[in-house]
């Protein structure tokens, strides 16, 4: 292992940063970035849509929804849990990942990652890092490590805008609080919308694919030092009954968030069975994800990290831009150009520069797993 987080081009000179291939295979492999994406959304049942998009998934609202008491000490335990155990699962690479030292607050900061972005703060924002920077000395600014969970979450306006659990907005946490001095919170959406590149094939404002991402890792590990010197600060121990419940809790919740049906709600529980999902989709994932995931789709084309569906769509009757031929031309794999690149039959093929058996290096499919394909193809490359 490398340890190299992997940059992501938009253009000749601008990128996103990608944790390193294998930290993004163990995410995948363990569901992380689909369970924290669940994680958030269980929280968020205020919205209707949302209400319909996890029943979809097969999931159910949390008991405690976001603003409500326990939600901010809630999102402190989770994100150290995810912290933990990828630092666990990666001691010695993990440092590629570390959490900032400190906020950049100009572009030339040396804890910038992207040299070439431009980073500009408002003057509140500038304010809440600085009170956090200097957590020690401001303890008594919140009331308890929930108050600051919520504080770092959300602005004060939305914290009053989140559903009501029978306590007023006041009762919430000082953040909602008549005459509260502090710099407006949410800076957490804050250094999320910072750090996010324009055009990144991942979006660091995206619950569901953010957690690829090195600004991911960076923001969270310096929110959660934050937390831990707030805490040394308080007197508080690691080994309190409260706070060891707390991390148990967010670490069991993760597994359960799992999907009960299949990657995306638009897939459907039938989809999820089908031949396509259970035995093409796997083939893809073993031979295809380094070049053709959304990080970096090689033609344009991506065989891995995305719901069956997704993948299934970008293929079927889809051009190939090689090619006059399509990419999978339903019931014919001989013209099928997916077929033809993972054979290396180019015969009748003019173009110059793509008659390349893909994948280009490392283990190829087994005949066996060919002839899946080509099975698949020939029956009609349904869904079902």
């Amino acid at each position: 292992m490398t340890g190299v987080p992997v940059k992501l081009f938009t253009s000749a000179t601008q990128y996103d940063l990608q944790v390193p291939n294998e930290m993004k295979d163990w995410l995948d492999e363990h569901n992380w970035v689909r369970e924290h994406s669940n994680w958030h959304q269980t929280r968020r049942c205020r919205y209707a849509s949302t209400v319909a998009d996890l029943k979809a998934r097969g999931l159910s609202c949390a008991a405690i929804q976001e603003g409500e008491p326990g939600d901010g000490y809630a999102f402190l335990a989770m994100h150290r849990n995810m912290i933990e155990g990828l630092k666990q699962a990666f001691p010695r690479h993990f440092s590629s990942i570390r959490a900032f030292s400190h906020v950049p607050l100009v572009t030339a900061d040396s804890e910038n990652p992207f040299p070439w972005k431009s980073i500009s703060w408002t003057g509140g924002q500038l304010r809440a890092i600085a009170l956090l920077e200097q957590i020690d000395t401001n303890v008594d600014s919140f009331t308890s490590e929930d108050d600051l969970g919520k504080w770092i979450q959300f602005a004060a306006v939305e914290m009053r805008g989140a559903r009501d659990a029978g306590t007023s907005a006041s009762d919430a946490g000082s953040a909602t609080a008549d005459g509260d001095t502090r710099p407006p919170g949410g800076i957490h959406i804050g250094l999320h919308a910072e750090f996010a590149v324009p055009n990144s094939p991942y979006s660091l404002r995206d619950n569901d694919v953010d957690t690829y991402l090195l600004a991911f890792w960076r923001l969270h590990g310096w929110i959660d030092n934050v937390w831990g010197r707030y805490r040394a600060a308080k007197g508080l121990r690691d080994d309190e009954a409260f706070y060891q419940a707390q991390l148990m809790t967010q670490c069991e919740a993760m597994p359960s968030l799992d999907d009960h049906v299949s990657a995306s709600p638009v897939d459907g529980g039938k989809f999820a069975t089908s031949v396509f999902a259970t035995k093409i989709v796997p083939i893809f994932k073993s031979y295809c994800t380094g070049c053709h995931s959304p990080g970096t789709r090689d033609g344009g084309l991506t065989l891995a990290g995305q719901p069956e569906s997704a993948i299934r769509k970008g293929l079927v009757s889809v051009p190939s831009r090689e090619t006059p031929l399509m990419l999978v031309h339903a019931g014919a794999p001989d013209a099928s150009w997916l077929m033809r690149k993972l054979t290396g039959d180019f015969t009748g093929v003019t173009c110059t520069s793509c008659k390349t058996t893909m994948p280009q290096a490392g283990e190829r499919p087994s005949p066996a797993e060919l002839e899946t394909i080509r099975a698949w193809i020939a029956a009609g490359a349904t869904d079902l």
